[in-house]
C-alpha cells in the first residue's frame, strides 16, 4: 500500500469517484485531490520531505491546465529519490497529447480515465513491485 496518492483534476465527481476506486482496492493511505494546478503546484512547494510516491494529473482543465502544471513543476526542485511517479489521466483521445506527454520525462504514463482496480494494479507492477 503506498502512503500518499495525489489526484488532480477540475471535476469534483471524477477525483470522488478515484478516491473510492483507491480506497476500495486498498491501494493508498492518503488520497489528496486538487482541483487546480495551482493548488497542487503550493502542496509541492511547501513540500521539504514525504513527498507524494504517486500522481494522476488531468491535463484538460482552466485556468492552468495539466501541461503548465507539469511546466511549472519542472522548476521545483524534488530529488530524484523523492519524485512522484506522475502518470496523466484524461479523457483526451488526441494522439498528440500523448506525443506531448512522453517529451516530459517526469510523465511515466498517460491513459484514459476512468481510473480502474486493474489499472492500479499495473501501476502497482510497474512502478512500486509490492504485493497487492
Amino acid at each position: 500500500m503506498l502512503e500518499t496518492v495525489v489526484l488532480i483534476d477540475d471535476d469534483e465527481g471524477t477525483n470522488f469517484y478515484h478516491q473510492i476506486v483507491i480506497s476500495e482496492a486498498s491501494f493508498a493511505k492518503n488520497i489528496l485531490t486538487f482541483e487546480e494546478a495551482d493548488e497542487a503546484l503550493a502542496y509541492f512547494k511547501g513540500k521539504q520531505e514525504d513527498f507524494p510516491e504517486l500522481v494522476f494529473l488531468d491535463i484538460n482543465m482552466p485556468g492552468k491546465d495539466g501541461w503548465d502544471f507539469l511546466d511549472s513543476y519542472r522548476r521545483i526542485e524534488v530529488s530524484k529519490s523523492s519524485s512522484p511517479v506522475i502518470i496523466i489521466l484524461s479523457t483526451s483521445l488526441n494522439p498528440d497529447d500523448k506525443k506531448r506527454s512522453e517529451t516530459y520525462p517526469e510523465v511515466s504514463g498517460f491513459r484514459s480515465k476512468p481510473l480502474t482496480k486493474d489499472f492500479l494494479s499495473d501501476v502497482n507492477n510497474t512502478f512500486f513491485k509490492r504485493g497487492a
